[in-house]
């Protein structure tokens, strides 16, 4: 499984592997209903669903009302790893404590681009919730009870 640092939510959960092993595909992306999220969802590309970043559509498109959004958690077959795909690099740049720090980030959902891929809806509230972003403190604030609710819940 892999997921972003900065998503609370994600964790080992053996429904969701369960889920992965019985649709056959190489890859699993959780995707959560969407309130206007930035960011990439799956969409049909020539005919094949694939997660497409935000960064990549069309200047215009209103990525907002599409009905899901990639949580960015995915479980990969270890197979897939074993040859290397064309996957977009992006040069980002971040305020860290006043000063400027450039972050390389890998786009790892495009991998959906190549494989078989599953498509799996996961819960964005309640118990069950897979995506709990944090990105400042005062989102890790904001987050605390949604947190201590999936703690409270845990499969272990």
């Amino acid at each position: 499984m892999l997921s972003n640092v900065d998503n609370l939510g994600a964790r080992v959960d053996p429904r969701v592997v369960a889920a992965h092993r019985a649709a056959g595909n190489p890859l699993t992306v959780e995707v959560a209903p969407s309130h206007g999220d930035p960011g990439g969802a799956p969409v049909r590309v020539d005919g094949r669903s694939m997660v497409v970043e935000g960064l990549r559509f069309p200047r215009g498109y209103d990525a907002s009302r599409l009905p899901v959004f990639n949580t960015n958690n995915l479980v990969i077959d270890l197979e897939l790893l074993e040859r290397s795909y064309p996957l977009t690099w992006v040069y980002v740049r971040k305020d860290v404590d006043g000063q400027t720090a450039v972050q390389l980030e890998r786009i790892v959902s495009e991998l959906s681009a190549f494989v078989p891929t599953t498509y799996l809806l996961v819960p964005r509230e309640g118990p069950r919730s897979r995506f709990v972003p944090v990105k400042t403190p005062e989102d890790l604030e904001a987050a605390r009870p949604m947190l201590r609710e999936l703690l409270a819940t845990s499969l272990f």
